[in-house]
């Protein structure tokens, strides 16, 4: 069973991967570093995420990540308020729905419409049950279709050699960018340090994620099901990868978005099918099958992780504070599936406002860092930290938000460079005569690395680098003013309980409180003592040098 979770756990991140790294292969924007080198972030955030997931399956036993009702008040309010925007994000940021155009011929708009409904209402029907069963399917087909177009393009190009040798050669394999400038789209460090970041903020802090994991029968089954992710991601990266690698085999000599063929990233892959798989009879059916696997899966966890979180947070303690009761089992979860459906609607509408996001695979990382790094630095601060108080962690996220929405969507920005493209394939083609085929050919042949320094730095710089930024400016700006809130309102500290902090935190917790313990027990001894000599009860004397507790 803790196998077929973790399919589950997969197919919800994997749709942002499966039918997009193909943008990397042929539209040159980046080379094939990005997803490589995310492979090298997973060792680290698996080894955090699996003490993570001891400690909320484990002894607290808590429903998510937040630990409202104990010592975590400034991550506890703080979080109430992100993260709702930040799964409503999430949901809108799923674009793959564009491909069906390409595919189909049905308009996108009619296409999120069709499987908006088709997922509030399966979501809200069935809760989380619904979504674990129909995601290990949707995965299983994910993995199918990609599978499938990478065997046909090795078959059409002459091998998987031949497609990594047409790569080299179009200058689409690049392991030596090294470079610490953030404004480099995608350095080694960049990739690293802001996908380490990313995916942590993803699979430690996510209210999704978390409440995945409250779903196996024990710590143990939720653990393995996250080690196994490791590998199984590992090979989702790389594969996706190569498709896209792939896919640039076919049409390396032949742009498609140069020759007006495709009008977004996003329907590379699907052209693709259609360009070599139209008279193979159930393929293409397949494909589709895949596009709504990975939109349906993303979406489907988000509504039931957002009507849970709505539940538990604001209807019922406004219920209780207007009733004084509390809500029953059986309207919790009837309000629980309008709940569903509701944010179903919601998303549809927003999924029209992620079109101005770009392609599928920066919208996610662009939204991914820029809520998921404040929520990172909210946590760390609040489990790192024994000083963090409401008002810090407010301060922290808002401030951190308010930027990073500036930085990602804020206007004039610099357009990627791009690699070079060749329509020279194209003279047999029948679809392009030699007048047409003359004018793009010397339009590909002008440079798109024009010099970007005369937009505002901040523009500029890499969305690989959101999640960081935020993630520090969180912390330290959030620990400033917590410690400014503890100096001038000289409040008292909570009662910490030490198994909500890190390890090397919780130590020093319990260090203290047990010599607080033992303070107390002495001076209790000798303020008795005292009072029984102003009494003139000479009682204890013998027994008073007899005092110890053990530190």
């Amino acid at each position: 069973m803790w196998c077929v979770h973790r399919l589950y756990h997969l197919c919800i991140w994997g749709p942002t991967q499966v039918f997009t790294p193909v943008r990397n292969g042929i539209f040159r924007r980046e080379s094939i570093n990005e997803h490589y080198t995310s492979c090298c972030c997973f060792s680290g955030i698996f080894h955090v995420c699996h003490n993570i997931a001891r400690r909320v399956r484990g002894k607290l036993h808590i429903r998510d990540a937040v630990c409202r009702n104990k010592r975590f008040v400034p991550v506890g309010h703080t979080d109430r308020m992100l993260r709702i925007p930040t799964s409503i994000l999430q949901i809108a940021g799923d674009q793959c729905l564009r491909a069906l155009e390409a595919t189909t011929g049905i308009p996108k708009v009619p296409s999120i419409i069709i499987i908006g409904f088709i997922c509030a209402f399966y979501s809200s029907i069935g809760g989380i049950k619904a979504v674990l069963i129909t995601d290990v399917f949707q995965a299983l087909l994910m993995f199918v279709a990609v599978f499938v177009i990478i065997a046909i393009a090795a078959r059409d190009a002459g091998g998987l050699k031949q497609i990594w040798e047409i790569a080299y050669q179009g200058q689409r394999i690049e392991f030596d960018s090294v470079s610490l400038d953030p404004t480099v789209r995608h350095t080694w460090w960049s990739l690293i340090i802001g996908g380490l970041c990313t995916f942590l903020s993803i699979y430690g802090v996510n209210q999704v994620q978390i409440q995945r994991s409250l779903t196996v029968k024990n710590i143990k089954a939720s653990q393995r099901a996250l080690w196994l992710s490791w590998p199984i991601l590992t090979v989702l990266s790389i594969t996706t990868c190569f498709s896209g690698l792939a896919i640039y085999s076919k049409y390396h000599d032949c742009d498609p978005s140069l020759l007006k063929r495709i009008t977004t990233p996003d329907m590379l892959m699907p052209l693709y099918v259609m360009d070599t798989m139209s008279d193979m009879p159930g393929l293409p059916g397949l494909f589709i099958s895949g596009i709504f696997s990975a939109g349906l899966s993303t979406i489907s966890a988000a509504l039931n992780s957002l009507a849970a979180v709505t539940l538990e947070d604001y209807v019922k303690p406004v219920f209780k504070k207007y009733t004084d009761r509390e809500l029953s089992a059986k309207r919790s979860t009837t309000v629980a599936k309008l709940l569903a459906f509701m944010f179903g609607i919601l998303s549809i509408a927003l999924a029209f406002l992620a079109q101005l996001l770009g392609g599928v695979l920066q919208a996610g990382l662009t939204i991914f860092g820029v809520v998921g790094g404040p929520l990172l630095g909210v946590f760390t601060l609040g489990m790192g930290t024994e000083s963090a108080r409401e008002g810090g962690a407010l301060a922290g996220s808002l401030t951190s938000l308010a930027l990073l929405f500036w930085t990602a969507f804020g206007q004039p920005r610099p357009i990627p460079p791009s690699l070079p493209k060749s329509v020279e394939g194209c003279i047999t083609s029948e679809f392009v005569n030699a007048t047409i085929l003359g004018n793009i050919t010397s339009m590909a042949g002008l440079s798109e690395n024009t010099d970007d320094s005369s937009y505002f730095y901040l523009y500029r710089i890499s969305y690989m680098w959101y999640c960081p930024l935020g993630f520090v400016l969180t912390f330290v700006l959030g620990l400033i003013v917590s410690n400014l809130i503890h100096l001038f309102k000289k409040d008292q500290k909570d009662d910490l309980d030490p198994d909500l902090f890190f390890p090397i935190v919780a130590r020093r917790i319990r260090y203290r409180q047990r010599t607080d313990i033992a303070f107390n027990d002495i001076t209790n001894q000798v303020l008795k003592r005292k009072n029984s000599l102003s009494n003139g009860n000479c009682e204890d004397d013998d027994n008073f040098g007899q005092v110890g507790v053990k530190v």
